[in-house]
């Protein structure tokens, strides 16, 4: 069984945030919501350099994928990733939404 040391996992990542900006986009938008605390469109997308347009494309993207993100509207509102759910994940760009690429 091969296993991933710590080098080849910095080199892969490395070439995700090179060549596939929206998947590490992605990546680290999960990150961010799974820290229990809910965030809004206007944290997030500034927080990633895109438009709010741009994070709600990332987002359905996500859920597309099975992440279970709850959305909360109003005052206080914002994302969250719920801790139960079906997490397949395909953090691979699903068309071209993409924002300086």
């Amino acid at each position: 069984m091969d296993v991933y040391d710590t080098q080849t996992m910095i080199e892969e990542l490395e070439y995700l945030r090179k060549h596939l900006p929206g998947a590490a986009r992605r990546m680290r938008i999960l990150h961010r919501l799974s820290d229990g605390h809910s965030h809004s469109s206007a944290e997030l997308a500034a927080e990633q350099k895109v438009t709010v347009r741009t994070l709600w494309r990332d987002i359905a993207t996500l859920r597309e994928d099975g992440y279970p993100i709850i959305g909360q509207s109003g005052e206080g509102g914002g994302y969250i990733l719920r801790k139960k759910g079906r997490l397949k994940g395909n953090l691979w760009p699903a068309g071209n939404n993409e924002e300086g690429d």
